[in-house]
């Protein structure tokens, strides 16, 4: 990706304090290789230079961001909660063909010890693993 090289006469996007809207403004100074003061591109007006809101798309990849990372800190911690109740001696090598239910222990030649937590498919199943959950298929 290119990176953008601002200069006092440039353009950029920016947030208007007149118009309330995001227009192009033209870059008037640019103190430590940031824009400070503007003048929009529609109103003309001069002002501060305000970064534009994020979009929709960044807004909603963001949260996806935030409900992963407290999803798999919860997973962590019901693991480590689980680990000392588990035998590895009892648990069942994994396999795609093999037929598994719920609160089986499985061990994985990748993800090591895993506890079937439910099925989430007609052949598939939900596996809590040391470093969180992963949908793995089987019978």
């Amino acid at each position: 990706m290119e990176e953008i090289v601002l200069v006092p006469g440039g353009s950029i996007s920016g947030r208007c304090t007149v118009c309330r809207d995001v227009t192009n403004h033209l870059i008037l100074t640019i103190p430590e290789k940031k824009p400070m003061r503007v003048q929009c591109g529609r109103c003309k007006d001069e002002h501060n230079y305000k970064v534009p809101p994020p979009s929709k798309a960044e807004r909603d990849r963001v949260a996806a961001e935030r409900l992963k990372k407290k999803t798999l800190a919860a997973d962590c911690e019901q693991w480590a909660e689980l680990r000392p109740s588990m035998i590895e001696a009892k648990a069942k090598d994994y396999s795609m063909d093999g037929l598994f239910k719920k609160k089986d222990l499985i061990k994985h030649p990748l993800f090591g010890l895993g506890l079937v937590q439910r099925r989430t498919g007609s052949r598939k199943i939900e596996i809590l693993f040391e470093d969180g959950c992963k949908v793995m298929r089987c019978q």
